[in-house]
């Protein structure tokens, strides 16, 4: 009767271990963290929002953290209803850090602001690029260090 709990044991703790080992590949945590990021913006969770954003945070805009977690908070609420839709992307790693590059289209209902930020969105060509940095040895523990897409203007906020 033991042995037949310790086979049964050790066999779930071997199934586990399998499972970890292939939930925590690094490209697979970054897909994840990908996907998290994209759902807290069109569920509005600023809070999860913040954990995904590393506090060095920068753009080519001069974004930091706190900005973005700011005007995100403003520019979303111009939203009624939003669904993002995530094309299929291209990550590429290297050391602690990856790129996902990818396609976004929003699906928006909202005020005239809103609607101008979905067509904008909609008509670009280029992916959106989200660099993202391993933060310790935790396999999960990965954070936003950049965003950026190429065709948007140096100077972002009049352009809208």
């Amino acid at each position: 009767m033991q042995r037949k709990f310790f086979v049964l044991g050790a066999g779930l703790g071997l199934a586990m271990l399998f499972f970890c080992t292939w939930l925590w590949q690094p490209e697979r945590q970054l897909r994840l963290h990908q996907r998290d990021l994209l759902r807290a913006v069109e569920a509005r969770d600023w809070d999860r929002l913040s954990e995904l954003v590393a506090d060095t945070y920068a753009d080519r805009w001069g974004h930091d953290k706190n900005f973005l977690l700011r005007e995100s908070k403003e520019v979303f609420r111009q939203f009624l209803l939003l669904k993002i839709e995530a094309r299929s992307a291209r990550i590429e790693l290297a050391g602690d850090g990856g790129l996902c590059e990818q396609a976004l289209k929003f699906e928006a209902r909202g005020g005239p602001f809103a609607e101008i930020i979905a067509n904008k969105v909609n008509g670009l060509s280029q992916p959106f690029r989200f660099r993202w940095q391993l933060r310790s040895a935790k396999p999960w523990d990965w954070q936003l260090t950049e965003f950026d897409q190429r065709e948007l203007p140096s100077d972002l906020w009049p352009s809208l």
